[in-house]
């Protein structure tokens, strides 16, 4: 199938004027620029409801331009850079087409097959206008990597990308008259045209990154969309991000589940590939956070209803943590090797060897449970329940002033939030007493440092500069803490591996010194325990409760 060769740059801020980059490009040393006419583009993205072709990778939309349809399928390229070489299949529509196409074109038509849904309904995702100001791009004579490239070597484009949800569309490339975006975000493109190498498109890329202080986009334009849309709530004055103080609890978790449920989509393609282990930790730190919510506020929801979510996230985080647990060893003998220089390489690559198929059995029992129609079930049936206000919701049946209850974001989250605070602090008592707390123990602590950290994260935008720092402290404690069990959990995986291999004990050494490293930081973690619960904080906490 045809592929396309392109860099995708965000600019650090929000938006940039096509001027300032015609500009930088008409500045390009080695190359000159031709500007042509600006083109506005209209996309309209489909999928199915459990979201199985961007699960598996693809990018399925319809492209109106011109007064022409075009039916495109596009490839989702893992984060490896600014430049990436991806699936691209675009195929023009006839004029009385009716939309979404009954029949897609053949090539696409066959990935559908391929994934067997091509019979299952596409529903629109979203809807994105993009004001698309272009140019060309031609090597200059002299240039000796771009010698004998005749015609222009790429096009450079500046999108001003605007985001409608579905309700706010008519038909599948046409926003309602009046509606207004709930999105917007600016995106610089290069695609490569002519018949060259990925090579060629680097010294443009390095050039505009240090004219125009761009960063890499690590997401397509559509995943920036779903995300932002994921976080948004409609109201009378328009679309809000993130839980507000007025928000009913089961509502604000709704939203939350909502988030993290794009997470697991998004990530999925990458977790699959197995070769970045990024997507995998995103996806466990996904469930993490959706299992978080339930931990925080169980009582604003029927249990019986959320049940069979929470059994399939504690699934797929437990097959996640296994591949997870191994990529954090294997980084481990890398640290171990620097550490310990005397070590034998060959026990090294012996164990290297060992925890890498382990690593491999481990991913592929992770493809196969992703694989199973009851994650895809899982995925479709928490969409829908994540788009259904009220949905398992318990029934108050009370007349408003015949009984308190407390059900609202400010007046739940606070109390919530300062226990978490307080189950943290609990752990001054031990210290007090001189109690040197174990690893287990610190395990535990981690965890509600976690629970914590996550609740303030959900409602940061609400919580000020005060809010922020405690983020901050949190994070950097529950990392300790982190690092301290990942230690412990590597030393384990050593002890067993020496013990399958008759007893000797080419490890001890390591080992000895990573039990040394692990009571070292034991020994530590008072310091930054009580760092951590200061009064300063306390006060911090407070202030940035009372903002709810």
């Amino acid at each position: 199938m045809p592929r396309e060769i392109e860099a995708k740059l965000r600019p650090r801020h929000k938006s940039m004027a096509p001027e300032e980059v015609q500009q930088a490009a008409q500045a390009l040393d080695g190359y000159r620029f031709q500007p042509q006419r600006e083109v506005e583009l209209w996309d309209g993205y489909f999928d199915t409801d459990a979201y199985d072709l961007i699960r598996h990778g693809y990018v399925l939309r319809l492209r109106r331009v011109d007064g022409q349809i075009l039916a495109g399928l596009k490839g989702i390229p893992l984060r490896r850079g600014a430049v990436v070489e991806r699936l691209e299949v675009e195929v023009p529509l006839p004029a009385d087409t009716p939309l979404p196409p009954p029949a897609w074109p053949p090539a696409i038509q066959e990935v559908l097959g391929g994934l067997g849904v091509e019979e299952t309904p596409l529903r629109l995702l979203c809807l994105l206008q993009q004001r698309r100001s272009k140019g060309l791009l031609w090597p200059q004579v002299g240039v000796p990597e771009l010698d004998g490239q005749a015609g222009p070597l790429a096009e450079l484009s500046l999108d001003r990308v605007s985001v409608y949800p579905p309700e706010a569309t008519t038909g599948a490339t046409h926003a309602q008259p009046g509606a207004q975006p709930w999105h917007q975000f600016d995106e610089l493109e290069l695609e490569l045209l002519a018949d060259s190498e990925a090579d060629a498109l680097r010294p443009l890329v390095r050039q505009l990154r240090k004219a125009l202080g761009l960063k890499v986009a690590r997401e397509n334009k559509l995943e920036t969309a779903l995300r932002a849309l994921s976080q948004l709530e409609p109201t009378p004055a328009g679309p809000v991000a993130g839980i507000q103080p007025e928000m009913p609890v089961a509502e604000a978790c709704r939203l939350i589940w909502r988030v993290q449920l794009m997470q697991l989509v998004l990530n999925e393609h990458g977790a699959r590939s197995g070769r970045d282990p990024e997507y995998i930790h995103d996806m466990r730190v996904a469930i993490r956070r959706a299992r978080t919510v339930q931990r925080l506020f169980v009582d604003h929801w029927r249990r019986k209803r959320v049940r069979p979510f929470l059994k399939r996230m504690k699934q797929a985080g437990r097959a996640l943590g296994r591949v997870r647990d191994l990529d954090v060893g294997l980084a481990g003998l890398a640290r171990g090797r620097k550490s310990w220089p005397g070590m034998d390489g060959q026990v090294l690559r012996q164990l290297r060897r060992a925890w890498r198929q382990q690593r491999q059995q481990e991913h592929a029992a992770l493809v196969a449970f992703l694989d199973r129609e009851e994650w895809r079930q899982f995925i479709q049936e928490l969409d829908r329940f994540c788009r259904t206000p009220g949905a398992g919701t318990p029934k108050r049946d009370r007349a408003p002033g015949e009984a308190l209850h407390p059900y609202q974001v400010r007046h739940v989250f606070p109390n919530t939030l300062w226990h978490h605070f307080s189950l943290i602090r609990s752990a001054e008592a031990l210290l007090d007493q001189g109690v040197e707390l174990s690893a287990e123990t610190l395990h535990g602590l981690r965890v509600e440092c976690k629970y914590l950290r996550y609740g303030l994260e959900f409602s940061r935008h609400l919580l000020g500069e005060e809010g922020e720092a405690l983020i901050r402290q949190l994070k950097g404690l529950q990392d300790y803490l982190g690092h301290l069990n990942d230690r412990v959990v590597a030393c384990k995986r050593l002890q067993k591996w020496q013990a399958r291999q008759d007893g000797s004990g080419p490890l001890d050494a390591w080992i000895e010194g990573e039990m040394g490293e692990i009571a070292g930081m034991v020994q530590e973690f008072p310091g930054h325990f009580r760092h951590f619960i200061r009064p300063e904080n306390r006060r911090r906490l407070a202030i940035a409760l009372a903002r709810l």
